[in-house]
């Protein structure tokens, strides 16, 4: 299993294309899906899944119109190298799902 950062940015604010595509994620993750943050323009969401980052792309647009829905989607596999700040919501899922990040 892979562990991915998937970020969009709606065309315009809509919360509830915001939680349909949250919803479409929910179908390719092979743990629960809790955005790190959403809301009605922005979505960032940690994801473990099997899938490659296209079949995670095409999970996450099912259903909506890709012109006009969002402006923007970005997947990124995450691996051992990161930084966050130690109060960040994200640093408690990186270090229980990643590990602690590489020493320098």
């Amino acid at each position: 299993m892979s562990h991915y950062l998937v970020l969009v940015s709606l065309a315009k604010p809509n919360r509830t294309t915001a939680d349909r595509i949250v919803a479409n994620l929910k179908t390719v993750s092979n743990e629960p899906v809790t955005p790190a943050w959403i809301d009605s323009a922005y979505i960032g969401v940690p994801l473990i899944t099997q899938s490659n980052a296209r079949e995670i792309w095409a999970a996450a647009v099912k259903g909506l119109n890709e012109t006009s829905d969002f402006r923007d989607m970005l997947i990124i596999e995450l691996g051992r190298d990161w930084i966050a700040r130690k109060d960040a919501r994200a640093t408690h899922w990186l270090m229980t799902h990643l590990g602690p990040p590489r020493l320098v």
